[in-house]
């Protein structure tokens, strides 16, 4: 569900190693600890705006969109004018089921000047292929098995040699069951560039939902999960 419009302040949030069933750890080990590996480079390299992707993306183990079916998205607008989709229900329905947003409003996958190679742009309210819209979205992570434990890359902000830019925003991250119950949730600071995130549940999760308040918008790649059952 989307429509409703909500003002707020950016702050720059501080998270917690440990906060609403996730715990903060390092990125780079999991990328040998885990075996699922989504890149976005299955689609032909093209440069900004990219590939408009309405209908989602699909990888082994995993699919995206840009929420889950019961949720609520709204639209976010700072001081500054930039509007980012915001997640206000995070209550899904039961069986948890992806959903994608309007069209222009769901995902975009572009070769990343930051990254080096092709990445995910959640799109936002501005609509593809807008500028104003690459990584203002909301992103959504179905994954087949159970996870507890799961690693992204996230690309934010840019270098600013005259020191005029808007400081980076933070991601915010919701994880859900298979019912549909939101199971954990942490508000991260991005930095200048790429912040690599480690997440730890202390319950399973088989799904996420990532909204930012990034000034100038995310990309993400490089998503870190398990493909094989959990055991024991």
């Amino acid at each position: 569900m989307r429509g409703r419009d909500v003002a707020v302040c950016l702050t720059l949030l501080t998270a917690p190693a440990h906060a609403d069933g996730i715990t903060l750890v390092p990125y780079p080990p999991l990328e040998t600890q885990l075996d699922g590996h989504l890149d976005f480079e299955t689609l032909p390299q093209a440069a900004e705006p990219g590939h408009n992707l309405d209908a989602g993306y699909v990888g082994a183990g995993v699919r995206l969109g840009s929420h889950f079916a019961g949720q609520e998205i709204g639209t976010r607008t700072s001081p500054g004018g930039q509007r980012h989709d915001a997640l206000l229900s995070a209550q899904a329905h039961k069986p948890l089921t992806l959903l994608n947003g309007p069209a222009g409003q769901s995902l975009s996958v572009a070769l990343h000047r930051g990254f080096g190679s092709m990445a995910l742009f959640p799109l936002g309210p501005d609509g593809f292929p807008e500028l104003a819209a690459r990584g203002e979205g909301s992103a959504a992570f179905l994954f087949t098995q159970d996870q507890s434990l799961i690693g992204l890359r996230i690309h934010s902000g840019y270098p600013d040699p005259l020191g005029k830019a808007a400081r980076p925003g933070a991601a915010h991250v919701t994880c859900l069951s298979r019912d549909g119950q939101p199971m954990a949730r942490i508000d991260i600071p991005l930095a200048t560039g790429i912040t690599g995130i480690g997440l730890a549940f202390d319950t399973p999760i088989v799904g996420c939902t990532l909204t930012n308040t990034d000034p100038g918008g995310i990309a993400i790649d490089d998503l870190r999960y398990r493909l094989q059952a959990l055991t024991g």
